[in-house]
């Protein structure tokens, strides 16, 4: 084993909750009765693709949300997947990545607010990649960016998109989960 892989939402923290409470609340203000659907495992863009068609209203949606969404995150206590971080603080000499959907602004944001981001040797965001997972792509991009083969790492995941985007690129996996207190 050379080298762990990581996603971010969901995996070795849960933010995918301030996900639905800032969508719920643009949606709201914005008087649009969509019945609300998680977004787990889809980038932004793509979810709001899917519930709104207008491209103006697309764009004011997804501005609104990235405001609501760093303001819940800067005073909202995350909970983090205490037997992941472990791992990831006993890492000795392996490389690790972090493979997220989520921008670099958000993905830095919570990072630095958690006190994880030292521990990366790379980060692969949704801004990185042309496709996003379930595509190979991000995690292809991740081993090669680390210099180690599919067959020398490894990835925790916890979306289903993620875990097909795992199965895609040849990388063993293990489905994680984060328990709610």
């Amino acid at each position: 084993m050379k080298a762990l892989l990581f996603d971010l939402d969901g995996t070795l923290v849960d933010t995918e909750r301030l996900d639905d409470i800032a969508m719920q609340r643009v949606l709201k203000r914005n008087g649009l009765s969509i019945k609300f659907k998680e977004f787990i495992g889809c980038t932004l863009d793509e979810y709001i693709n899917s519930i709104i068609t207008n491209n103006k209203l697309q764009q004011k949606i997804k501005g609104e949300f990235i405001k609501e969404y760093t303001f819940l995150l800067r005073k909202t206590r995350l909970s983090l997947n205490h037997k992941l971080l472990e791992l990831l603080k006993q890492k000795s000499n392996l490389k690790v990545a972090l493979v997220t959907s989520n921008t670099k602004k958000i993905t830095t944001l919570i990072l630095k607010k958690i006190g994880l981001l030292k521990f990366f040797d790379i980060i692969i965001t949704c801004e990185d990649v042309e496709n996003q997972k379930p595509h190979p792509e991000p995690f292809l991009k991740a081993i090669t960016q680390l210099g180690v083969n599919p067959h020398e790492c490894i990835i925790f995941e916890d979306s289903q998109a993620g875990l097909q985007s795992a199965k895609l690129a040849g990388i063993d996996y293990q489905k994680i989960t984060i328990e709610r207190k």
